[in-house]
């Protein structure tokens, strides 16, 4: 069950080397947990307890945010934009994949083979430095990468993006990647494993169900840099539905195909959507723990408010959570699975 955690935070020196001091009079809370892109914290403080004190020796990119929730470390990340106020102190950070933003690809590179090997070797470059010396982020230490079963061809130039462009851009397709702390996880279409079913009553928000026929194509053509790949056809029941894709830095017609192929296995049919509000809020007694709200985990929803009663697996993309003297809210957005995942029949255990 989820229930109401209790929290603390603190910070640390780079990759949680060393305690800078424990955060105390902490009058708000906030973080999140990201599908494909960077997650946020936020823990503000205010003037009478002893960690303000020590405050006026942390700076950005050397210092770190980390949360617990009860006895369980739930989030971390490099501090940037810290705020001192004349009542309170806002400590603002972001996820690891903030370094990678910063850190750029240097060489021109043709490579071959699974979305996930070669997302892998564009973090082995970016984060080993021009002088040699070794990755200051922690995260090729905590790299957790899982194949996708998508095979490519990419071509990159020196210095045109950095590392978190191109891993956005590789997050397009079939891979996947969240920051769990300083652990980066790269995934494909078998997503992370399946929480319990929630229901409507774990809810505090309402649900409606939706036929989401702009979800739905017949054939996906990718135009990559000089070549053209295809999959699918005119449907004999739905007819002909396009879907193109651009991502020039595909360079075979192998990978073209491959991940036109992997879209339209995910849009052959118009799904039937439990549609959850973004930022929906759980119930306390929602028959889910903390640590199993992980992006790429699919979590079936049964619906049955609505003139249709459907029972969807959903993937859980976005995690926020905020705390304040007044409680825990946890909110979570959920996306039909086909989407992110190419098939709705994702299963595994994630840990």
């Amino acid at each position: 069950m989820l229930g109401c955690g209790t929290y603390r935070a603190a910070i640390f020196d780079r990759c949680e080397s060393a305690k800078v001091a424990d955060l105390d009079d902490v009058v708000f809370g906030m973080w999140q947990r990201i599908l494909d892109g960077t997650s946020q914290a936020e823990v503000e403080v205010g003037r009478n307890g002893v960690c303000c004190r020590a405050l006026d020796r942390i700076v950005p990119w050397r210092h770190e945010l980390v949360i617990w929730r009860d006895h369980e470390q739930v989030w971390s990340g490099p501090l940037l934009d810290p705020e001192y106020g004349s009542s309170s102190t806002v400590l603002r950070a972001r996820d690891r994949w903030a370094w990678l933003d910063v850190h750029a690809i240097r060489r021109d590179m043709e490579l071959s083979g699974d979305y996930t090997d070669i997302a892998v070797t564009l973090l082995e470059h970016a984060l080993t430095h021009p002088d040699g010396s070794e990755d200051e982020t922690c995260i090729l230490a905590n790299l957790d990468a899982r194949s996708t079963g998508v095979l490519t061809d990419v071509e990159y130039k020196a210095y045109q993006r950095s590392m978190g462009a191109e891993l956005r851009n590789l997050v397009r397709g079939p891979l996947n990647a969240t920051f769990l702390g300083r652990r980066l996880v790269l995934f494909g279409p078998q997503g992370l494993g399946r929480t319990a079913m929630l229901q409507d009553k774990n809810f505090l928000d309402d649900v409606t169900v939706v036929q989401d026929g702009y979800g739905m194509a017949t054939r996906v053509v990718v135009v990559g840099d000089g070549v053209i790949g295809s999959c699918g056809g005119t449907d004999p029941f739905w007819g002909l539905i396009e879907r193109i894709i651009t991502d020039n830095t595909i360079t075979s017609v192998r990978g073209a195909e491959a991940l036109a192929c992997a879209e339209l296995s995910a849009a052959q049919h118009p799904p039937m959507v439990v549609s959850v509000p973004n930022g929906a809020r759980l119930s306390q007694q929602a028959p889910v723990s903390i640590s199993e709200l992980v992006p790429g985990m699919v979590v079936p929803v049964w619906s049955s408010r609505t003139c249709r009663t459907v029972n969807q697996d959903l993937v859980l993309t976005r995690l926020q959570v905020q705390w304040d003297s007044s409680g825990e809210q946890v909110a979570v957005t959920l996306t039909p699975g086909g989407e992110l995942f190419g098939s709705n029949n994702v299963g595994g255990d994630f840990g």
